[in-house]
This record gives C-alpha cells, sequence and structure tokens, in this order.
C-alpha cells in the first residue's frame, strides 16, 4: 500500500513538471483535446486548465531581464575593502 501511495505521488509530481516545462503550443493543444473528450462535468477544471495555458511567463520568481525596473534611492551599493594580511606593508 505504501509503494502504490508513494507511485501515485512520483506520478503527479512527474505530470506536474511536465505540464510546468511544456510548451505553450502543446500546451493548448492539450487542452483542446481534453476540452472535445471530457464530459460536461468537468468543463469547469478544462475552462481553469486553459486560462492557465494562455498564461504568458511566469509570475513566481521576478528574474527576467524584462522586469528590471529603475533603480531606487532605497537601494545602496555595497563596497568591499581588501583586509591586508598580517605582516605585511604596502
Amino acid at each position: 500500500m505504501q509503494a502504490l501511495i508513494a507511485y501515485s505521488i512520483v506520478a503527479a509530481a512527474m505530470f506536474y513538471s511536465a505540464w510546468l516545462l511544456m510548451p505553450q503550443a502543446l500546451r493548448r493543444w492539450f487542452v483542446a483535446r481534453l476540452k472535445s473528450a471530457a464530459p460536461a462535468s468537468q468543463r469547469s477544471w478544462i475552462v481553469r486548465l486553459e486560462s492557465a495555458a494562455e498564461d504568458t511567463g511566469c509570475s513566481t520568481c521576478k528574474g527576467c531581464a524584462t522586469d528590471a525596473k529603475a533603480s531606487s534611492p532605497a537601494i545602496k551599493t555595497v563596497e568591499l575593502h581588501r583586509r591586508q594580511a598580517a605582516g605585511l606593508k604596502d
């Protein structure tokens, strides 16, 4: 029973990571195929998937170059100074 639970968790993680790394065109194609085959009770879930497939870009890390903002005065530079080794003179 524990192995079955572990396998299902690993399979869910695998499908989730494949969905995240899937190209947007493939996501849209996959959602369109699901939409035509899904029963009416699952349509709301498919609509949410469809809106997620249309999402452009991530909103988690804010590390993209396109997100560069003007430097604010609250940001200060840090100056690093070398320490001289003991016994050495310039």
